[in-house]
């Protein structure tokens, strides 16, 4: 017989066993599907290791790139306990923080423990796990040298984690000393600042809304439900989106922050709301201002002052320092009905005669994720609470006057406004496409255009009976916008399509459906495809614990990360499946890579250009070892109608693979479906072989093609095989 092409279409199809695959591709890791031919994925290099220690345990949640009017380029990197920005490729530390006020020797010792206590003059709204960064820490009690705690001046992510909060005002640090006395100290000028809330690595399910992915804890109290979850203590994931030069920030059903670039990567994102005050067309001749009679204490519900003349009269809200304070009626010279500390801020005590100001912005309190509309530059809020509402409802969406990120309340002079969407009970999240914007609640799609006018946007459901899997699995390629669903894979270019996947069944019964929330998606348009990456129950089952495994994956694993990722190339319509162990991403057009970030053990986080070669520098591509094992694996093969055996002498490959390395060719037979397959032989493949001799007799063959070096790639074109019969039994 004469060589018979026997290449599998580009693709893999795990729709169901190796036969129902015959002729195809079955599996495959760390390969793609390009120009029809299958090739080893590219490697990955180092771009930015962060701060050792400073991420101790937290996984990178949510990356964005982009760049400033001077062409500086900036990388915001949210992880579980920080957000940083990267200046070029220096990162610095801006994650919200709200100062703690210490009076004279504020730490403790205990005799024979080895944490000590800080007192607060007012509450510090810490927990267990959180972080601060204090200064100013002199002297030694029981032994142990006070100054340990200080951070570090020289390195923003210096900051020391919260060990236990006995009370309000005080919580408990870890020393390095067992201490030998009970005594005070601490000196008169310590200093320190709370951290934003570190929040959860993992997804938490209860029911109803305050037992949602947001929760949504007002003033303490559980929304919708008695779970007390909120995004204090519930998955934390991040949305941001550059306003200009600077950088909208908000963790998921959290507050929202704005950081400003004018003010150097040494300032912090602050409170859009507090910060609102000061910055233009908002200006401190137009908010009405007065100042106390007298001391107000952190407590006090009357706030007494000069005047309230300029003020609404009812359900309004205050800002003293850094303060919001809401106040349900006024007197000519009180307000009555206060409740303190709202829209995430800490109530304090003041001094009579500090200035009070009526609070103007009405940003939200809480909001799902931010959004800004490139096209008539408003910042746009999904699932919030509504304008003068303290409760956030997860259908609403509110935007800011145009051009200004910063005047959220609606007046007959600017754009500001808000409406409720009807399909569905939550928003999942939303995505900027061409000319609009996408929104995906619990039930439906929509699309949400600027019209201008009265209206501002209009709304339209697009299809209903469709949603969204996670916040982030949704990503625009060339003209399109590629998201996963519940059960399936779509394509939105006006109208939505499934996209025929037949590896579907596979990544859905393979993923841990208790942490999609994590999945994420990323655009890689040298290639033409979409990236999703989801936590695999068969991987983190497998590595979650392994004291042998590689340290990175172990680590994913263990926190039941995102460890397998599924690979879409739109152009050609071909799927296939890699083990790769990422926590998120993002698509650098200009440079045209993907940047992939994960945390290599317990300290050290590392970002790194997806296909920057072919070695896998910094990140491990193998579970066990440091090599980088792709292979490329078929279904069965027939050799014959079925009815006969086949024998094979010989397989010729067009293949084509870089440097002096070889690919090893795997041949297996069988003869019914239900049989597991024999190995029949393996042959090493060189740029210079011609050919590979076989023995082999079965009525079906599978093909294996493995590649293992570190510093090369391979291309495989076509397969040919010399087979005759040879006989029915």
């Amino acid at each position: 017989m004469p060589y018979a092409d026997i290449t599998p279409p580009p693709g893999l199809n795990k729709i169901g066993s190796r036969y129902t695959a015959r002729n195809q591709w079955f599996n495959g890791n760390l390969v793609r599907f390009f120009n029809g031919v299958p090739e080893k994925l590219g490697g990955w290099t180092n771009w930015i290791t962060l701060s050792t220690g400073a991420f101790d345990n937290s996984s990178v949640r949510s990356l964005y790139l982009y760049r400033a009017n001077d062409n500086t380029r900036y990388t915001g990197i949210g992880t579980t306990s920080r957000y940083a920005i990267v200046e070029g490729t220096v990162p610095s530390d801006i994650t919200p923080v709200t100062a703690l006020v210490f009076g004279n020797n504020p730490i403790a010792s205990t005799n024979t423990q080895n944490t000590y206590t800080f007192t607060t003059t007012t509450p510090h709204g810490l927990s267990s796990g959180d972080l601060v960064k204090l200064s100013g820490i002199t002297g030694t009690i029981g032994g142990q040298n006070l100054t340990y705690f200080n951070s570090d001046a020289t390195d923003s992510f210096s900051t020391i984690e919260v060990t236990s909060t006995p009370s309000t005002t005080t919580f408990k640090l870890t020393g390095n000393v067992t201490a030998n006395a009970t005594t005070a100290g601490g000196g008169a000028s310590v200093t320190g600042y709370a951290y934003l809330d570190v929040g959860s690595n993992s997804y938490s399910a209860g029911t109803g809304w305050g037992a949602g992915d947001w929760g949504g804890l007002i003033d303490n109290t559980a929304w919708g439900s008695t779970a007390a979850i909120d995004y204090k203590n519930q998955l934390r994931l991040w949305s941001e989106d550059n306003f200009g030069d600077d950088l909208i920030i908000n963790p998921r059903g959290g507050p929202i922050y704005y950081w400003d670039k004018s003010g150097g990567t040494s300032n912090r994102a602050e409170l859009i709301s507090t910060k609102s005050q000061t910055m233009p067309p908002i200006i401190s001749t137009d908010i009405a201002s007065t100042t106390s009679s007298g001391t107000v204490s952190s407590t006090a519900t009357t706030i007494n002052v000069a005047s309230t003349d300029g003020f609404y009269l009812a359900n309004g809200y205050l800002l003293i320092g850094s303060e919001v304070i809401y106040y349900a009626n006024t007197t000519a010279t009180a307000f009555t009905g206060c409740v303190r500390g709202k829209n995430n801020t800490k109530a304090a005590t003041y001094n009579s005669g500090v200035t009070i100001k009526q609070y103007e912005s009405q940003a939200p309190f809480f909001s799902l994720q931010v959004l800004t509309s490139d096209q008539d530059g408003h910042v746009i809020s999904f699932g919030c609470n509504p304008y003068l509402q303290d409760d956030i409802n997860p259908m609403h969406i509110r935007w800011s006057d145009t051009q200004n990120a910063i005047d959220w309340t609606p007046r007959a002079t600017n754009s500001a406004g808000g409406v409720d969407l009807s399909s569905g009970s939550e928003i999942v999240g939303a995505l900027s496409g061409r000319q609009e914007i996408l929104i995906w609640t619990d039930k439906a799609m929509y699309s949400m255009r600027y019209i201008g006018g009265e209206l501002v946007f209009s709304f339209t459901e697009i299809q209903d009976g469709i949603t969204m899997i996670s916040p982030k699995a949704a990503s625009n390629a060339g003209s399109s916008t590629y998201f996963m669903g519940e059960r399936g894979f779509y394509k939105y270019t006006g109208a939505v399509e499934p996209i025929p996947c037949p590896v579907q069944n596979y990544i859905f019964d393979d993923l841990d459906v208790s942490e999609q929330q994590k999945i994420f998606s990323v655009a890689n348009p040298r290639y033409n495809e979409v990236w999703w990456f989801y936590p695999s129950n068969e991987m983190n089952s497998t590595y979650a614990g392994s004291g042998t495994a590689n340290p990175d994956l172990v680590q994913s694993a263990d926190m039941s990360d995102p460890t397998r990722c599924v690979i879409y190339n739109y152009v050609e319509n071909t799927w296939t499946l890699s083990d790769m162990w990422r926590s998120a991403g993002a698509t650098a057009y200009e440079e045209d890579y993907m940047l992939l970030a994960q945390q290599f053990d317990t300290n050290n986080i590392f970002l790194v250009k997806q296909d920057d070669g072919d070695r896998a520098n910094s990140l491990y591509a193998d579970p066990f070892g440091t090599e980088f094992t792709s292979y490329i694996e078929s279904g069965s093969i027939p050799i014959g109608d079925g009815d006969q055996f086949i024998a094979l002498k010989s397989l010729i490959h067009d293949m084509e693979i870089g440097g002096l390395s070889n690919v090893s060719a795997k041949l297996s037979v069988a003869n019914y479906p239900s049989e597991s397959p024999t190995a029949s032989s393996t042959n090493n493949v060189t740029n210079s072989t011609t050919k590979v001799d076989v023995r082999a007799r079965g009525r079906s063959a599978i093909l294996r093609y493995e590649h293992t070096d570190q510093d090369s790639f391979f291309k495989l074109y076509g397969i040919r095989a010399d087979m005759h019969p040879d006989g029915k039994r």
